[in-house]
């Protein structure tokens, strides 16, 4: 089939006259001018003389072409795009499958869109477009394919600019969900907006997060100490309630209909209680006997009732993270609309979840599986791959490791899952890691190692072969790091690796070491190639060099704390001048790592780059809690540094 001859048009599109169908032929139309510089007509009814691409719901389809190409087959949001004489169908059964059929047309033809925003598109030029015929059917991996964005809403402007970008390409990366996470009482500037983008896509809208406490009012604490949480025989007005309470039922209940209220697009509410180990839940008479997931459950499972009523199409979750991990805790079953949303965050990220060689891995998994044995097709998982709090703003790249995990969570019964990113930042830092994630999700047989030689062919054209040796590289390097299979206790993050046993200790302050040099070889490569690289590879390049810069300011930061700790201890004796000698060049790496990424233009850094998380949460505490362990008689009592 011609769609294009010598940049004159051969083929019309004919469309179904739905507001998302609508948007699909949109987006085929202008990339396909993109490509040619020809304009394709876009209508209702077919074009004499041209040859037609038709895009709808099957049964539309089926009554425009009077030809059924097996619609039977499909599920979820899977399409089939089929040649038929001189015509195209792209049909879906559900509306965002045929933006999903557009985009994998025009994959075909040779557009690829690596990661959000601009310099992240490869777009061929062509003078004549023709499809040979094709019979292409393919059905999702996973159900839901999300990713959590976390990035501070503000300034609006900028928040509104990076959002769009990821909806955009997550949309022609068949991604299905956007989570937007922030406090359910937050007003967000732009919401409205956004919301828009979701939904003009036929996208699926995830609202909430942290701080559904607070729809307990704190101020009513004199007045009604019971309506909160007890501890230690005393009422505490901080974490989380009574969950016995039917008035705190009430409150929380009437303050979620709120919700729902101004925001009638969410599909999924998140429902996330105080974020911290050992719970803060009640020990009351009534509480006491109650485990802490249990406790969760309870409420959960009564709000989900009454959410039922007021909006029976909504699901929320129960977050199964830190002390809710363990289903034997969990006596009762969860309501039809509740999401068991499993968050591995102390997980190891050197191995994938089902490698058996992974002691800590393998509870997870174990973990896991119990909670497909609880909540079946409503389990959930939230992952972590793009998050710049867990890997420290270093770029880590573990495509392999994302790769295998999606295989083991579809093995294990999972099919919903989501990654957590920062904007910008995140697709600054991690967008190998997000291209592997959304391909992956689709169709887990996705090969990473061929995909890694099409993302350097296609941005770095010319030096493919350098840039598959980087990233090579800073795979190898990722690993080095994070060795927290390795580690006795709790492993929050790269922030805070405790102090284990001399020769454990030793062993990996060698690892980090030779990660580093790696890190360093792969900065020698970006270098080299930035002196003689035109004037679009530059620009990649320089993107490259200035996230590098931070990696190995942090990686060398770490390499000093660790330093310092194991020194410290060496013997059984404190040396409180090494201690401080290799904290205080960690705290000055961290504080110029601050320093530069201040320098860096927003429109690489994002929003979660700038003065919110980046300066106070991720720079300033971390030198705080460095401060702390410089105070301490004895490097044993160091306590674990908070997300």
């Amino acid at each position: 089939m011609i769609i294009i001859k010598q940049g004159a048009a051969c083929a019309s599109i004919v469309v179904e006259q739905t507001p998302v169908a609508l948007f699909a032929a949109k987006e085929l139309q202008k990339y396909l001018l993109r490509i040619s510089g020809c304009r394709v007509s876009v209508s209702g009814k077919r074009v004499d003389g041209h040859a037609a691409i038709y895009i709808g719901s099957m049964h539309w389809c089926k009554n425009e072409t009077h030809y059924d190409p097996g619609f039977e087959q499909l599920k979820d949001d899977g399409f089939c795009i089929k040649s038929v004489n001189n015509e195209l169908i792209l049909s879906s059964r559900a509306e965002r499958g045929l933006l999903f059929a557009v985009y994998s047309l025009l994959e075909m033809i040779g557009c690829r869109w690596f990661y959000p925003g601009e310099s992240g598109e490869f777009i061929p030029s062509l003078h004549d477009i023709r499809i040979d015929d094709l019979s292409v059917l393919e059905n999702p991996d996973f159900a839901i394919r999300s990713f959590t964005e976390d990035s501070h809403q503000e300034p609006s402007d900028i928040w509104k600019m990076e959002i769009t970008e990821l909806i955009d390409w997550c949309c022609k990366n068949k991604i299905n969900a956007i989570f937007i996470h922030s406090h359910p009482l937050k007003e967000i500037e732009g919401i409205e907006f956004v919301k828009g983008e979701i939904k003009k896509r036929g996208m699926l809208y995830e609202h909430g997060g942290h701080g559904v406490q607070d729809l307990i009012d704190r101020n009513l604490f004199e007045q009604k100490p019971y309506l909160f949480r007890e501890k230690n025989g005393e009422r505490r007005r901080d974490g989380n309630f009574c969950g016995s309470c039917d008035e705190t039922i009430e409150m929380l209940v009437s303050g979620l209909e709120e919700v729902l209220k101004k925001h009638p697009e969410i599909d999924l509410l998140h429902l996330f209680f105080d974020d911290v180990m050992e719970g803060s839940w009640c020990e009351c008479e009534r509480c006491k006997a109650i485990s802490p997931a249990q406790q969760l459950m309870n409420v959960i499972n009564r709000i989900a009732g009454r959410i039922a009523i007021i909006a029976p199409e909504v699901k929320i979750d129960m977050v199964l993270y830190h002390d809710t991990l363990d289903m034997a805790q969990i006596t009762s079953a969860p309501e039809n609309n509740v999401i068991g949303y499993f968050a591995p965050r102390e997980r190891c990220y050197s191995h994938s979840i089902g490698d058996s060689s992974c002691e800590r891995n393998a509870v997870y998994l174990q973990k896991l599986k119990d909670v497909v044995g609880k909540f079946g097709e409503n389990s959930y998982v939230f992952e972590y791959y793009d998050d710049m709090i867990l890997f420290r703003k270093m770029k880590i790249n573990i495509p392999s490791v994302i790769a295998q995990d999606l295989k083991d969570y579809r093995k294990a019964g999972i099919g919903k899952i989501t990654s957590l990113m920062f904007g910008r930042y995140s697709w600054w830092a991690y967008e190998f890691n997000m291209h592997v994630f959304v391909k992956a999700a689709w169709n887990t047989n996705y090969d990473y190692s061929q995909g890694l030689r099409e993302f350097c062919s296609k941005l770095f054209p010319g030096i493919a072969e350098q840039m598959i040796l980087y990233y090579n590289r800073l795979e190898q390097a990722s690993y080095g790091f994070l060795t927290f299979c390795e580690y006795e206790g709790f492993v929050q993050d790269l922030r805070n690796l405790p102090p284990q046993n001399y020769d454990f200790y030793q062993k990996h302050i060698e690892q980090i070491k030779k990660s580093i040099e790696l890190l360093n070889s792969g900065m020698f490569v970006i270098k080299e190639l930035m002196k003689n690289s035109g004037d679009e590879q530059q620009i990649r390049l320089i993107r490259e060099k200035y996230i590098l810069d931070i990696t190995i300011m942090e990686a060398e930061a770490i390499y000093h704390e660790m330093l310092g700790r194991f020194l410290y201890e060496k013997g059984g004796y404190a040396d409180n001048d090494l201690l401080e000698t290799h904290l205080q060049i960690a705290k000055s790496l961290i504080s110029e790592t601050k320093n530069r990424i201040e320098k860096i233009p927003y429109s690489i850094k994002g929003i979660a780059g700038g003065d919110g998380i980046f300066v106070r949460h991720l720079c300033g505490d971390q030198i705080h809690f460095l401060d702390s362990i410089q105070k301490l008689p004895n490097p044993s009592d160091a306590g674990q540094l908070g997300k």
